[in-house]
């Protein structure tokens, strides 16, 4: 009987899965650019724009009611 997952090909996959989760495990917890814009963005007084915090009211007052 052969069964599904069983054998070369599935161990394969493993292997491919496995090879992933490290390389993702690996790859650093903080992206220093991205950081940065962050930095810019929280020192911008007109960020974010008053028509986004328009649409996000109106998005939260519709979760409200």
């Amino acid at each position: 009987l052969h069964q599904p997952g069983h054998g070369r090909k599935a161990h394969r996959l493993y292997s491919y899965d496995d090879a992933n989760l490290r390389a993702l495990r690996e790859l650093p917890s903080v992206r220093p650019g991205k950081v940065a814009r962050a930095r810019a963005l929280v020192n911008d007084p007109s960020y974010p724009s008053p028509e986004i915090l328009r649409w996000i009211a109106l998005l939260l007052a519709g979760k409200i009611h």
